[in-house]
């Protein structure tokens, strides 16, 4: 029995991307309540807006 995955597995591909897309989400929701919780300087807000916006964009939010 072999121990590798099989990277032409659509199966897998498609379990590899619902991962991905699963911490995207979760950076995301934990980047929105950073955003409504902490008080940040105005560079910090700017950069974790700037990453909420790619996140969203990525996830086709």
């Amino acid at each position: 029995m072999s121990s590798h995955t099989d990277s032409n597995n659509p199966v897998s591909g498609h379990a590899a991307k619902g991962c991905a897309e699963y911490r995207l989400a979760m950076e995301l929701t934990a980047l929105r309540r950073r955003l409504q919780t902490e008080i940040l300087d105005a560079d910090a807000t700017r950069a974790l807006e700037r990453r909420v916006r790619e996140i969203e964009k990525a996830l086709g939010v």
